[in-house]
């Protein structure tokens, strides 16, 4: 195997991969054209049940970018004790030692100067093989709460990147003066304005295109309204828009983006819902699995709907969007209820909890979207900007907590610490942001 300066790692979410994906578009810019073919992703071959046989997220958007790509294995202790997932300890948590042994192996034939992980259960093997490869390591943590992979990696890492400043208390007191905050890593579209007419994803999709310029044309007179779950969707949240949309169209425009179809076809069931509409309704509402070019309508939206995971939240509030927020329930450390309190403390956000693993009451969400509703059309921006600054009652932990450009941050010390950037005269050491401790 070549030899390759920069390794990156992340697998199991989107949130992971697109994270260290925007990392490295900034790396690009950076770096001379030949060294773009030094970097290496490693992902993992861990996927989840009933999916052995297909790449895995990290597989898939990392092949897509045109990024050397490798995998390894990885395992995953089990939160809960119990028979079933003490037999799953033998498949998971077995693999933990081999995980180890393929990043060290790996990372003596790689040899990099810099190793960075995104989370995910390769991220403690990766980063540790690369410190004993003597590597300059690095972990990025996207969430409030640490997960138990970065928390590992963290012992391995010599600068920790962080998201929100609260993360700072989920990790060990002897790693804390290595934590830099520096945001969250978005991608370059949230920086860069272009008309519809020019994104090559709306020129597949005329009809959505024709959409998004009807809503673009009225935005003075009606609002527009995204309710999405996610890349892969929400079940809960599609079957409380199925039955809420026809109100809502009443008042605005309503783009629903339902995921991919996994077991329950919530796009097919959203379809048959605009289809029985009256005829003038049914131009106000539009179905989409997903959407590449997200950040490009996000900018378009008076109101989004969706769940708190970290990258939502952040996107919400950096584009300073009135958010409903449906964290899921039963996550780790209650990391998406405490993202979405962070919305609702600076005045951005309302939240709508689940009653259970799988309800929600949809009289509460259309109550809480209408309130939202009412408070955008009342606010001065309604009809100018649509960046919702007026409805921003904390501004000071608005501005402590959404601090921009954290990818090119990020890239600029990967570049440096390469070899590939003067750390006297970069500009990352004065933007990165204060050391939390």
């Amino acid at each position: 195997m070549q030899e390759y300066s920069i390794v990156f790692t992340a697998a199991g979410t989107g949130g992971h991969v697109v994270s260290a994906l925007s990392v490295i578009s900034q790396l690009k810019k950076l770096l001379p054209k030949e060294a773009h073919e030094s970097i290496l992703f490693v992902g993992s071959t861990n996927l989840r049940y009933g999916q052995a046989h297909k790449p895995s997220i990290e597989e898939k958007l990392v092949t897509q970018a045109g990024i050397d790509f490798v995998k390894i294995r990885s395992g995953k202790l089990q939160r809960i004790v119990n028979w079933p997932t003490f037999l799953r300890f033998f498949k998971l948590g077995a693999k933990i030692p081999l995980g180890f042994w393929d990043a060290f192996w790996l990372m003596r034939k790689v040899r990099p100067k810099v190793v960075i992980g995104f989370g995910g259960y390769v991220t403690p093997s990766v980063i540790l093989g690369g410190k004993l490869a003597g590597a300059t390591t690095a972990i990025h943590e996207q969430t409030i709460a640490p997960g138990a992979a970065n928390k590992a990696a963290s012992f391995f890492a010599d600068t920790i990147f962080i998201t929100y400043p609260q993360s700072v208390q989920g990790f060990s007191r002897f790693v804390r003066k290595r934590i830099t905050h520096v945001g969250y890593p978005l991608r370059d579209d949230f920086f860069v304005t272009k008309s519809l007419e020019e994104l090559s994803e709306f020129q597949q999709k005329p009809k959505l295109l024709e959409f998004l310029q009807r809503v673009s044309k009225m935005h003075k007179r009606v609002p527009f309204i995204l309710i999405m779950g996610g890349s892969s969707g929400s079940h809960v949240i599609n079957l409380a828009a199925a039955k809420i949309v026809p109100k809502l169209a009443q008042k605005a425009y309503v783009l629903v983006l339902t995921g991919e179809p996994g077991y329950y076809d919530d796009f097919a069931l959203m379809q048959q819902v605009v289809q029985t509409l009256p005829k003038k309704l049914q131009s106000r509402v539009f179905v989409e699995k997903y959407l590449n070019a997200l950040p490009h309508v996000l900018k378009m939206v008076d109101v989004v709907v969706g769940r708190s995971g970290a990258g939502a939240v952040y996107e919400f509030g950096v584009l300073k969007k009135p958010s409903v927020l449906v964290p899921l329930p039963f996550t780790r450390g209650g990391e998406q209820k405490k993202h979405a309190q962070l919305l609702e403390k600076i005045g951005l956000g309302v939240i709508v909890e689940q009653s259970g693993l799988f309800s929600l009451d949809e009289g509460l969400l259309l109550d809480a979207i209408l309130e939202r509703l009412d408070k955008a059309m009342c606010a001065p921006e309604f009809k100018t900007s649509k960046k919702y600054s007026s409805l921003i009652k904390n501004k000071r932990l608005y501005k402590k907590t959404f601090v921009e450009n954290a990818a090119e941050k990020i890239a600029r010390w990967v570049a440096q610490k390469a070899g590939f950037g003067d750390a006297k005269r970069d500009r990352y050491t004065k933007s990165a942001g204060s050391t939390a401790r």
